[in-house]
């Protein structure tokens, strides 16, 4: 996000000079701090951006249901392989007067408290998704739609998405001016990861582990705001060490984690990249199922 700040910074500036119109740049990304870190991005290569963030231009999130699995560029134009899901909803809080505040873009729903519905996605879709991946991988199969076959892997998610359930409930009761979100049903939600027509490769969605497993994103997040709780998040601690176990040779991030796990304890590479204390209850129980061979354990 922060290299796209860049890329779009000379673009707003244009818009600036010839028009007064006020803008709104809404960011598509699966990260609580995506509009923070474009904003970062626009302002370091344009700083006089400053004066006008929050008055003539809106930066806000997005949470968006739709799972896009492949992005094919072609003579007319960009091509995605997307399901039919048109949920989508927009931090109004952070945008300025104008589109899409007037209505003009539709399918986004604008919401005032947009911090649960992006923990939402994250925590519970996402945890979800990322947990048949990294079971997948490790039991060798090539598509989502395949590991969710798996009888095994197909229990292990759906008790990552309970528990993600659980913690997204605890998170929002305990967070001042949360607004309640009602629980999904948890088959419509795996019925989401197993569609065949999506043709989703387990590669794809597991991709960037070490991004994955940062501590608020859709792995740690949960398995803490859990433990805050008094929940024992076993299935999202055994999804933390397939992920940390993971090795695809094509994917720069876990080749560099295994390099790291080569000379240091798991302990150790968990807590640079969670920034978890090593002798953290969430950091025992993720080597627990990291020591006991998880490559072996999920081999279904």
């Amino acid at each position: 996000m922060h290299e796209v700040g860049s890329v779009l910074a000379p673009l707003l500036q244009a818009r600036l000079q010839t028009s007064g119109d006020p803008m709104n740049i809404v960011a598509f990304e699966n990260h609580r701090r995506a509009p923070e870190i474009l904003t970062r991005g626009l302002l370091q290569e344009y700083a006089p951006f400053a004066e006008h963030i929050g008055r003539r231009i809106g930066v806000g999130g997005a949470a968006v249901w739709r799972a896009i699995s492949r992005r094919e560029i072609t003579p007319s134009g960009v091509r995605y392989d997307a399901n039919g899901v048109d949920e989508c909803y927009v931090d109004a809080a952070s945008l300025v007067p104008g589109a899409p505040l007037d209505g003009s873009i539709p399918g986004l729903e604008l919401v005032r408290a947009f911090e649960g519905r992006i923990v939402e996605k994250l925590w519970v879709f996402n945890a979800g998704h990322a947990a048949a991946a990294y079971l997948g991988w490790h039991a060798g199969c090539e598509t989502i739609h395949e590991a969710m076959a798996h009888e095994g892997i197909r229990a292990t998610v759906s008790a990552v998405v309970r528990e993600a359930q659980q913690a997204l409930e605890a998170y929002l009761t305990a967070r001042l001016g949360s607004v309640p979100i009602p629980a999904r049903r948890l088959g419509s939600i795996l019925d989401l990861y197993a569609d065949p027509a999506l043709d989703d490769a387990v590669v794809r969605v597991a991709r960037d582990p070490r991004r994955k497993l940062a501590a608020d994103d859709r792995l740690i997040g949960p398995a803490g705001a859990c433990l805050a709780a008094g929940i024992h998040p076993e299935s999202l601690a055994r999804v933390i060490a397939a992920a940390l176990a993971y090795g695809e040779e094509g994917d720069r991030q876990a080749r560099d984690l295994r390099r790291e796990l080569e000379f240091l304890e798991p302990e150790e590479v968990l807590s640079g990249v969670s920034t978890l204390d090593r002798n953290d209850e969430l950091t025992r129980l993720v080597c627990q199922r990291y020591y006991t061979h998880i490559s072996e354990e999920v081999a279904y």
